[in-house]
């Protein structure tokens, strides 16, 4: 019920997280105001949907105290609470994932629209200053196993 929204929250922060990483790299590399100020206003906007996905400030074990829980957590805990179970789903959890749910693809889409146009706007400043585009690749997340081996 949960698992595919939950991974595709997942998926989401860490495309806009390589993304966003891409953009500071092309800012640096362009050491040029109008560059930095675009990357920095794109990069702001995919902030604000990364933030209602995943709370990205936290930072310590009381900081959800300060900020609160996101769409991904929800989504987790509301598999954990219907995981729990050896009856089917009640209608409240069906209620709750409908709602997480809508909510999720309301910043999906917001992630893509910015990801469709305002990522097209920015890389023609980049490829004005024959620049590499800003691909839409996720943040590389390497485990490294116990052997110390990359996974």
């Amino acid at each position: 019920m949960c698992s595919s929204d939950l991974s595709e929250a997942n998926r989401a922060v860490l495309l806009i997280r390589g993304v966003k990483a891409q953009i500071e790299e092309r800012a640096k590399q362009a050491a040029d105001v109008e560059i930095a100020s675009a990357g920095r206003a794109l990069a702001e906007k995919l902030t604000a949907v990364e933030g209602e996905i995943h709370e990205y400030r936290n930072q310590s074990n009381q900081d959800p105290l300060n900020f609160g829980i996101k769409l991904n957590n929800k989504l987790a805990a509301l598999m954990g609470v219907v995981e729990s179970a050896d009856a089917r789903p009640t209608d409240q959890s069906y209620a709750v994932f409908e709602d997480l749910s809508a909510r999720l693809a309301v910043q999906l889409g917001r992630m893509n629209e910015l990801l469709d146009r305002d990522l097209a706007q920015f890389n023609e400043l980049l490829r004005a200053r024959n620049l590499p585009p800003v691909r839409r690749e996720p943040l590389r997340t390497e485990r490294v196993a116990a052997d110390g081996a990359e996974s």
